[in-house]
């Protein structure tokens, strides 16, 4: 029987402030080598002790990132999605605040809109879809979002952040009583609002931070 190959590729999602974007980097190796492609590899049996530990360190060795947030996404499979032999891919998706991304991006990285991404090869594109379906399903009932923003916030970013991911407007009353119920949220300290405050007229805004050890807060629908 001829060896199946077994890979793992991460979605790293991160957002700016009009859009979505994803990381690429540039192919190396064959098949399609010096191609923008999702950053993955085959599974290393000997060193990766599951799918997730491979994932990680695809990102450490790919792009540099240590990713605060990552989740098994789907599993892609067939004869012909990868042009030498029959293949299996545990695909995870990573969301990560930009401000995280900045310093320590490899040099062979680039973000790029992932609602508009090029094409890429094997399926990449397919792959990059079902990491945005995730996102904006989850964010419908959970507090995803808050992964993409900086430690600390206030809650109009709170707001335009889901905004963002969803594709829609929100109302402010009814989206800030749906958060509270939640509980999740904490003033930040004073020192870390005080390193966010920019210049501007009137009040300083209120600064909020996730308050330590919560990873995730659902709803049975928030939003």
């Amino acid at each position: 029987m001829s060896e199946i190959y077994t890979f793992v590729d991460v979605v790293l999602l991160t957002a700016s402030d009009s859009e979505l974007q994803v990381m690429l980097h540039n192919r190396s190796e064959a098949p399609h080598p010096n191609v923008l492609a999702l950053p993955g590899g085959r599974i290393r049996v000997d060193q990766d002790l599951d799918t997730e530990a491979s994932a990680l360190r695809m990102l450490r060795e790919k792009t540099g990132i240590e990713t605060p947030y990552l989740e098994q996404l789907y599993t892609f499979s067939g004869k012909f999605r990868d042009p030498r032999r029959w293949s299996i891919s545990v695909v995870y998706c990573a969301v990560v605040p930009l401000d995280v991304l900045a310093p320590g991006i490899d040099a062979n990285c680039s973000l790029h809109p992932a609602r508009n991404a090029p094409r890429l090869p094997f399926d990449h594109n397919a792959m990059i879809d079902k990491a945005i379906e995730r996102l904006e399903n989850k964010s419908t009932y959970s507090t995803l979002p808050t992964h993409l923003l900086p430690d600390v916030f206030t809650l109009p970013e709170l707001q335009r952040m889901y905004e963002l991911v969803l594709g829609r407007e929100l109302e402010r009353k009814a989206f800030r009583r749906k958060i509270e119920a939640l509980e999740f949220l904490e003033l930040a300290p004073k020192a870390a609002a005080r390193a966010r405050e920019v210049v501007r007229s009137g009040p300083p805004p209120q600064y909020y931070q996730v308050k330590p050890g919560v990873r995730l807060k659902f709803r049975d629908r928030m939003l």
